[in-house]
C-alpha cells in the first residue's frame, strides 16, 4: 500500500511539472519571447531532474538573466566558454536577450539583424610561433592561387573581402575560402572612404551588405572579426571614430588592426623580394598579425607567398586562421577607445593583459 501511494505520488508531482511547463510556453509563446520559453524550458527541466536526484547532487542556482535595458557586467571568465576558430562559428543575427529595443534611437536602433552570435568570452593570446597572415581587399583573380600556395604549406590565413566596383564576378571565391579553412570576414562593401565614413548609419548600411553576402557564400558563417578600411585610426573616420568603434563593439564585433605591414599597398616596397623581406622581418620582431592585400594588382604579394610559407615552416612558425577570441589588444592602434567600449557590453570579457596595460578603465 505504501508503495502505491508513494508512486501515485511522484506521478502527480511529475503531471504537475509537465502542466506548469505547457502553460509557460503557451505564455511565453504568446507574447512572442522564444527565448524566454527555452529559459523556463531548461528551469523547469532543472527542477525535474532535481526532484529525482539526491539532496547532495544539488548545485545553487545560477544567477537570473539581467532586466532588458538594465546595466549588465561582462560574463564571468569561469562560465564563458572559449569559441572555435571563426571561420566555423554560425553569424548572429538576432538582437541578444539583453538589449531592451526600445532604448535605442538612432544609428543604434537600424540594422536590428546585424549582431554577433553570443559572447566571444575570454580574450587569448596569440599562441607563441603562430602568425595571422591577413589579406585586404579580396576576392579577386589572384584569390584561388593564393588558396592553392596556401594549402600547399598547410597554413589558413583570414580575408577581410570587399565587393569594390568589378568585383561582382569573384565572389564566388569566398565559399572557396571558406571551404579551405581561412577565415572570412569583413572589410568593405564599397571601399570608398569618403561615403563609409560619412556617418555611422553610413558604415552599418556598408557593412551589412558585405556582412550579408559573405554569409550568403559561406551558409552564415561570416566571421565577427572584421577590419576598418584604412585601420581603426585612419583619418577619414576621425569625426565618427569614437561613437563608430563603440557601436560596433555593441554589436559584438571586434575590429583587428595589425603589428607587422608587408608594405604591398606601397609602390615603392611592392616587389616579392621586398614583401618577402618585410614580411620576415616583421615576423622575427615578434609581429603576429601581418598584413597583405590579395587584389587583381598584387601579383608580387602572390608571388612572395611560397618563400614565406617555406620559410616559416623551416623556422617553426605555424600560419593559422584568425579565431574570434584572439586578443585585439596587441594589435588595435585605438586601445584607449577600445577598452572602455569593451566594458560596456557583455559581448567581450577584457583579458588580464589588458588589465595590467590600462589599469584606468579597470
Amino acid at each position: 500500500m505504501g508503495n502505491r501511494r508513494n508512486r501515485y505520488r511522484r506521478e502527480r508531482g511529475r503531471t504537475a511539472v509537465t502542466v506548469v511547463v505547457t502553460a509557460a510556453v503557451v505564455c511565453a509563446l504568446s507574447i512572442g519571447a522564444y527565448t524566454a520559453a527555452a529559459h523556463l524550458l531548461g528551469h523547469f527541466q532543472k527542477v525535474v531532474d532535481v526532484g529525482n536526484a539526491p539532496a547532495s547532487s544539488v548545485s545553487a542556482p545560477s544567477s537570473a538573466m539581467p532586466e532588458a535595458g538594465s546595466s549588465v557586467p561582462p560574463v564571468p571568465a569561469s562560465s564563458a566558454p572559449v569559441p572555435p576558430a571563426s571561420n566555423l562559428t554560425p553569424a548572429g543575427g538576432a538582437m541578444p536577450a539583453w538589449i531592451d529595443p526600445a532604448s535605442l534611437s538612432g544609428y543604434a536602433a537600424s540594422h536590428p539583424s546585424l549582431y554577433a552570435k553570443g559572447p566571444v568570452g575570454d580574450f587569448v593570446e596569440a599562441p607563441k610561433g603562430t602568425v595571422y597572415l591577413t589579406f585586404d581587399d579580396g576576392p579577386s583573380a589572384l584569390t584561388a592561387p593564393l588558396l592553392q600556395v596556401l594549402d600547399q604549406y598547410g597554413a589558413k590565413a583570414t580575408f577581410f573581402l570587399c565587393d569594390q566596383s568589378g568585383m561582382d564576378g569573384y565572389m564566388p571565391e569566398i565559399r572557396k575560402i571558406y571551404e579551405q579553412g581561412s577565415t572570412c570576414a569583413v572589410h568593405s562593401y564599397s571601399h570608398e572612404y569618403k561615403k563609409i565614413y560619412a556617418s555611422v548609419d553610413a558604415f552599418l548600411d556598408d557593412f551589412q551588405k558585405m556582412y550579408d553576402k559573405i554569409n550568403a557564400e559561406t551558409d552564415g558563417h561570416c566571421a565577427r572579426v572584421f577590419r576598418f578600411p584604412g585601420g581603426s585610426n585612419a583619418t577619414p573616420n576621425e569625426k565618427i571614430r569614437e561613437d563608430l568603434l563603440t557601436e560596433m563593439l555593441r554589436r559584438g564585433f571586434v575590429y583587428y588592426d595589425w603589428d607587422g605591414d608587408s608594405r604591398d599597398a606601397s609602390d615603392a616596397a611592392n616587389s616579392s623580394a621586398a614583401i618577402y623581406q618585410n614580411v620576415v622581418s616583421a615576423i622575427q620582431n615578434g609581429s603576429q598579425v601581418i598584413l597583405l592585400h590579395n587584389t587583381g594588382a598584387k601579383q608580387a604579394t602572390l608571388d612572395a607567398m611560397p618563400k614565406i610559407l617555406q620559410w616559416g615552416k623551416e623556422n617553426g612558425y605555424t600560419f593559422a586562421a584568425m579565431p574570434e577570441n584572439l586578443d585585439p589588444f596587441y594589435y588595435s592602434f585605438t586601445n584607449k577607445l577600445m577598452i572602455p567600449a569593451m566594458q560596456k557590453t557583455p559581448y567581450f570579457t577584457p583579458s588580464e593583459a589588458m588589465q595590467k596595460k590600462y589599469p584606468q578603465y579597470f
